[in-house]
Formats: C-alpha cells, sequence, structure tokens
C-alpha cells in the first residue's frame, strides 16, 4: 500500500506494477489529516508551530490555484517528495482531494452523509476487520460541542464501571441510613423510614409467611415493586455507564428494565387476587403435583392478565425505544 505521489512514481519506476485498488472508489473514507493534541498545543511555542503548517498548506494551496505559480509549485513539490515532474505532478493532484481552505475542510464533516453514513461504515469495517480492539466512538460539532460529545461517547473501562456502581450504591445507602437515623432519633416509632433491625424483621416475618407470602415472594417482590415505580428513563444515565450509548444492549436493556419489574408485579398481583385458594387445595386433595397445580391451575386462571399486561407493554416499550 502507498500514497500519492509515491503510487504514481511505484508505477514508473517498476515494470509490471498496477494498481489493485484505487482510494477513489471509497471517496471520503481515507482523510489525511494532521492532529494535535491539547497537550502538545500547551507547550511553548505550539501554537506559533500549528499556525505555520496549516499557513503553509493554504498557501500551497493557493499558489496551485493560481494559474501563473501552478506549474513552479508542482515542479517544486515532486521534486521535494519524489522524483516525478511537473506533467507527472498534474496527475497526482487530479486524483488527489484538496480541501483548499478551511471552509471546504469543515463543510467535509458538517455534510450528512459523512456523518450518518460513511463514518459509520468506516467505524463498522475497522471492528469487523480487527483493525481496532474496541469499536471507536464518533463525535461531531465545534470546539466545545465536539470535546463533550467525546467524552460523553468516550467507552468506560469494566472496573471504572464497576467503581462507578459501588460508589453509586454506597452513596445511596450513606444517604438512606443518614436520613433513616435522623428520623429515628426524633421519633423511634418511625416506619416511613425503616431502619435495618426492622428491615430484619420485616423479612423474617414474610419469610415465615406472616400475611401469606410466601418465601420467594418475600425475596423477589419488594425489590421488583421498588424498581417498578421508577421511571425507566431516569436510569439512562446507569444503562449508559453499564452498556454504553451505542449498540444493541442499551435498547435491550431500557426496554427490559423498563417493563419486567411493572409486568412481574402486575402477574404477582393476579396469581393473588384471581386465583381461588379452595380450587388450590382441591387440586392438592385430588393428588395433583406443585407443577401441575402451577401450570393447569394457577397459570390457565392468571393467563388472561399476562397478556392483557403484556399488550399494555406495548406502547411503554417503543417511548423507552425512542428514548434510548
Amino acid at each position: 500500500m502507498v500514497w500519492n505521489p509515491f503510487v504514481l512514481q511505484t508505477l514508473r519506476d517498476r515494470d509490471g506494477s498496477k494498481r489493485m485498488f484505487d482510494s477513489k472508489d471509497i471517496p471520503e473514507e481515507i482523510i489525511d489529516m494532521v492532529v494535535v493534541g491539547k497537550d502538545a498545543l500547551g507547550k511553548p511555542g505550539a501554537d506559533k508551530c500549528v499556525e505555520a503548517v496549516l499557513k503553509a498548506f493554504y498557501e500551497v494551496n493557493k499558489q496551485l490555484d493560481a494559474a501563473d505559480t501552478r506549474e513552479a509549485t508542482l515542479k517544486a513539490l515532486g521534486e521535494k517528495f519524489s522524483s516525478l515532474g511537473a506533467e507527472d505532478m498534474e496527475i497526482v493532484v487530479q486524483e488527489t482531494k484538496m480541501y483548499a481552505t478551511p471552509d471546504a475542510g469543515v463543510g467535509l464533516f458538517e455534510k450528512e452523509e459523512f456523518q450518518g453514513t460513511t463514518m459509520p461504515a468506516v467505524v463498522e469495517f475497522c471492528v469487523t476487520h480487527d483493525i481496532v480492539s474496541e469499536k471507536p466512538t464518533v463525535g461531531f460539532g465545534d470546539a466545545t460541542t465536539g470535546i463533550l460529545s467525546a467524552m460523553i461517547r468516550q467507552p468506560i473501562r469494566r472496573t471504572t464501571r464497576v467503581a462507578l456502581f459501588a460508589v453509586a450504591v454506597a452513596a445511596l445507602v450513606g444517604g438512606y441510613a443518614w436520613m433513616s437515623h435522623r428520623a429515628h432519633v426524633a421519633n423511634p416509632k418511625n416506619k416511613t423510614l425503616p431502619n435495618l433491625s426492622q428491615f430484619v424483621e420485616g423479612w423474617q416475618r414474610m419469610i415465615n409467611h406472616e400475611g401469606g407470602i410466601e418465601f420467594f415472594e418475600a425475596l423477589l417482590l419488594p425489590p421488583i415493586s421498588f424498581f417498578a415505580k421508577i421511571p425507566p428513563t431516569a436510569m439512562l444515565a446507569v444503562y449508559f455507564v453499564f452498556f454504553g450509548v451505542t449498540g444493541v444492549q442499551i435498547f435491550v436493556a431500557l426496554i427490559a428494565f423498563g417493563i419486567f419489574p411493572t409486568l412481574a408485579q402486575s402477574i404477582a398481583q393476579a396469581a393473588q387476587q384471581d386465583v381461588d385458594e379452595h380450587t388450590i387445595n382441591k387440586s392438592y386433595t385430588l393428588g395433583a403435583s406443585h407443577f401441575e397445580v402451577v401450570w393447569e391451575v394457577v397459570l390457565r386462571q392468571i393467563l388472561p392478565r399476562i397478556i392483557e399486561n403484556a399488550r399494555l407493554s406495548v406502547g411503554p416499550a417503543m417511548v423507552f425505544l425512542i428514548a434510548a
């Protein structure tokens, strides 16, 4: 693989050489750029160096555009970078798209096709051909917006995700414990913000079937009820941390966590309210197994409620899909 003007020079110098592939077939996918990092710009004199490079580039393009200086400029470029003459360099310049002004360069990155089609195709190619180990992120905008976009879309390492999750959980538990402590100092019988001992006592009562709640209901129903009350869109930031901004995972996560808790809670309520306890007792009396009771009695009675809740969940699922 070689770039112009060395492509033409190779074709001239080596007999039998020919082009197997030309980047003209994939316009705007391979772009030569000079990228300067912010750390480099912070060094003394760096801004003047960058300014000199930019002025030199645009000045050469002006010389190429001017009829009276074009031939001399082509000859000088050929002597500097290859052994090609002015005629061959004319071919090189014709084959190479030059963004001769700042507006032309900015215009490339502002094109809808470039942002929506070309760059996603380049990213996909780099990932599927193992050119990069992780899927890169692409952001467009002015200096401020571009930096913020890159920061927001920057992939987060797994260890960082776990650390952020641990910090969030610790902050949540610590904040609740502090508020619960203050509430119980003012009123020891406060049940609005139960403390740890009240939590343990409540779980023990539920596990011991007080109030008719079975063990698995006692274990799963409280967290499901808790998450069912949280709007899924309010958890977008958490989903971004764990599943990233792009990809199918964020859509699946938002829809699943948005629908499952509410649907599970509705099914649990249907099992408690719609299933006749006498029918269950009669089934056991007639020799039915636990599986047969669940499959033939419980499921048949709550199936209409399951279908109805699933139908009602389609609308919110579409909203969550758009939000993602």
